[in-house]
């Protein structure tokens, strides 16, 4: 049976009409994913800000973030947004506020000052809805080695921490180590980081210890620190006051033995009630940064606005949003362009020299700094540079 030439023509049709259908389906849903996202919209960027308000407002970070917003406005004209979710470091409100503004199409960046385990969660949520999400107080190096796409870590990570300290013991020439921790895994990172280093080298971590946390329990240590002639204690306690409390009792024994640390213990509450203790205490800020000319005039423009001076903190969330809205600002459409400008290997220019994320979005920089506690507060006082092979 033979079809008609009519009835071709007609099939013919149909089909053309199908595909044109098809296409049009297809660009809608591409047009539609390409929209979900906005680096820049109506002339306006929107940065939200989650995590306990009170870290966001500790330090300086929070006005860091509107000073340099405020710049970048008022040099580009972008008017630049910072909305603040307060999860109160709760787990469950902070896993439904990162759904929220996952799925919120008018928020192009989120920065996180979330606990590390509500960001081992919320990771995975940003980068399922292909968000950026930057964490800036730390997460687990776990997190951040799942290889999220979407995950930027804008900060000194445990391990690395660890191998820079262990570097610094072995410097200094310290050859037995105490070290005490908090039994969390970022603690246990941290440990690992400087177990790494001083493999090859003379130096040995003697004793491990969870606390010390009272003064008995510090009496049996220090009884065991004297015997095993320990020369340096390191500690690597998040809680408030029980890492300062323990150079506290040591300086109470008459004992004058160095402490390393991490910057945990830059904080006010430890420096006022037991500061006194702490001269000669040496940590590795959270974030790199080094007094040069970029420097002061971040400094004096943040301490004329806000008439106090610019911490380890304010240097990073000063030129992370600058950043930021930098590469928004680029001519990018896409938060995979977005992530593409985080992880060049061009870097970005800061006090601390450039620095650059690596594919799993983890903070690399080759110019850190020792801090010292003198007269009352931390300060840089030595490169802290690791060779290429060395500790390894």
């Amino acid at each position: 049976m033979t079809v008609g030439a009519g009835r071709i023509r007609h099939i013919i049709l149909i089909f053309i009409l199908l595909l044109c259908g098809l296409s049009a389906v297809c660009f809608m849903g591409c047009s539609a994913e390409q929209q979900a996202w906005h680096a820049v919209d109506n002339n306006e960027i929107n940065i939200a800000l989650i995590g306990d308000e009170e870290f966001f407002r500790y330090g300086g970070a929070y006005d860091a973030m509107e000073y340099a917003a405020d710049e970048f406005s008022g040099r580009t004209g972008v008017k630049v947004n910072l909305k603040l979710f307060n999860d109160n470091g709760d787990y469950n409100t902070g896993v439904a506020l990162a759904s929220e503004i996952a799925e919120d199409d008018s928020i192009s960046v989120t920065i996180s000052k979330q606990e590390l385990d509500i960001i081992d969660t919320v990771a995975s949520i940003f980068n399922a809805n292909k968000k950026p999400l930057i964490v800036t107080n730390g997460c687990y190096d776990r997190t951040s080695a799942q290889g999220y796409s979407y995950l930027i870590t804008d900060f000194i990570n445990a391990d690395t921490t660890g191998r820079y300290m262990g570097k610094y013991a072995v410097d200094e020439g310290y050859r037995t180590i105490a070290y005490c921790h908090s039994d969390t895994e970022y603690e246990k990172d941290e440990l690992k980081g400087v177990q790494s280093f001083i493999k090859n080298t003379g130096t040995k971590i003697v004793d491990t210890v969870i606390g010390p946390f009272t003064q008995e329990e510090f009496d049996e240590c220090y009884d065991r620190w004297c015997s095993l002639d320990v020369d340096a204690v390191y500690i690597s306690i998040y809680e408030y006051l029980c890492g300062s409390d323990i150079i506290r009792m040591l300086r109470e024994k008459g004992s004058d033995i160095p402490v390393m640390t991490d910057y945990a213990m830059e904080n006010d509450y430890d420096i006022e009630i037991n500061g006194e203790y702490m001269d000669g205490t040496v940590i590795l800020p959270l974030y790199p940064f080094e007094k040069n000319d970029m420097y002061n005039k971040i400094y004096n423009g943040f301490k004329a606005r806000y008439r106090y001076g610019a911490s380890a903190s304010v240097m990073q969330s000063y030129e992370l949003v600058s950043m930021i809205c930098g590469y928004l600002n680029s001519g990018i459409k896409t938060s995979s362009e977005f992530m593409d400008c985080m992880k060049s290997e061009d870097g970005y220019e800061t006090t601390a020299g450039v620095i650059h994320f690596d594919e799993n979005g983890v903070l690399v920089t080759e110019n850190v700094w020792y801090m010292k506690f003198e007269d009352g507060a931390f300060d840089l006082f030595r490169n802290a540079q690791i060779e290429k092979g060395e500790g390894e």
